[in-house]
């Protein structure tokens, strides 16, 4: 495997990852700064040997967020229909065995009716004002001194140096709280992350990328809000995965993969500020 920009490239082989040694990805990066570098060798597929099993129960949020994106960017594993109502019967669970033996993406028929709604709401925000032609789920291998990386790109509009990821959700999306959605779900990491390779890959675009991320419900009325990434958001991103970066050198350095560190904890002040209004009520109700 060479650095480079693979298009139609097998997800499962990216997934496994094909660089000549173990490499780092944004989902490995956002374990190394949320957990330690313990769960990001756990969870890396040539160190953890974790496999990535996805949930196939029948109103799994996974299988509805893959089967969107499939729609959407038209690429993915080959969808396959089941007539069942669940998958509590032996006909529907040696069905569904056998599709993901083939490779396949087994889903209910409400399931893919379900996913044909979302898909028409969301297809308009992801493909607004871009190349109609750009290619979907990109496959970015580069390499840093002794270190490679490896990402994989929703949509790349090579012409308009956009950048867009689609993100569904079972849970309703809140306006109000999207700054802390796009740090607390990483966003800045992969947008980061990603624009680090491009700057390797394609240096001529290097300081022009643009991010867009799409939200979309799962359930009723199908809500989709774009949200594109700030400059202050880029480069906070940017430190992250500078940090993360590093820590990933030195564990693959020393062979070393630590836990938690321990950590000394202290009563927050909204605690202090709760228990003194309780004490005060509990001694005036004994004084009484």
């Amino acid at each position: 495997m060479k650095p480079g920009i693979y298009y139609n490239y097998d997800p499962n082989a990216y997934h496994a990852d094909p660089c000549p040694v173990a490499s780092l990805n944004q989902s490995t990066a956002k374990l190394l700064l949320n957990a330690s570098p313990l769960h990001a060798a756990a969870g890396h597929p040539r160190m953890g040997g974790q496999s990535r099993n996805r949930d196939y129960e029948s109103d799994s949020p996974m299988v509805m967020g893959e089967l969107v994106h499939a729609m959407v960017l038209g690429r993915g594993r080959r969808i396959v229909r089941g007539d069942f109502d669940s998958y509590r019967t032996k006909a529907a669970q040696q069905w569904k065995a056998e599709a993901i033996e083939h490779g396949l993406l087994p889903v209910l028929d409400r399931q893919y009716r379900q996913a044909e709604k979302i898909a028409q709401c969301v297809g308009v925000e992801v493909w607004y004002d871009l190349d109609r032609t750009a290619p979907t789920e990109v496959v970015l291998i580069w390499q840093e001194g002794e270190t490679w990386f490896r990402s994989m790109v929703d949509l790349l509009d090579e012409k308009n140096c956009t950048v867009v990821d689609l993100k569904t959700t079972s849970s309703a999306i809140s306006r109000d709280r999207v700054d802390w959605t796009v740090i607390e779900n990483g966003y800045d990491v992969q947008a980061a992350f990603i624009e680090r390779g491009l700057n390797v890959l394609m240096p001529h675009l290097a300081g022009r990328w643009r991010f867009k991320f799409v939200q979309a419900e799962q359930h009723q009325p199908f809500g989709v809000l774009p949200i594109w990434l700030s400059e202050s958001t880029m480069n906070f991103g940017r430190r992250r995965v500078e940090a993360a970066v590093s820590v990933w050198q030195m564990c693959m350095l020393s062979g070393q993969w630590p836990g938690y560190e321990p950590v000394e904890a202290t009563v927050p002040d909204r605690a202090i500020i709760e228990w003194s209004e309780r004490e005060l009520a509990l001694l005036q109700g004994g004084a009484a």
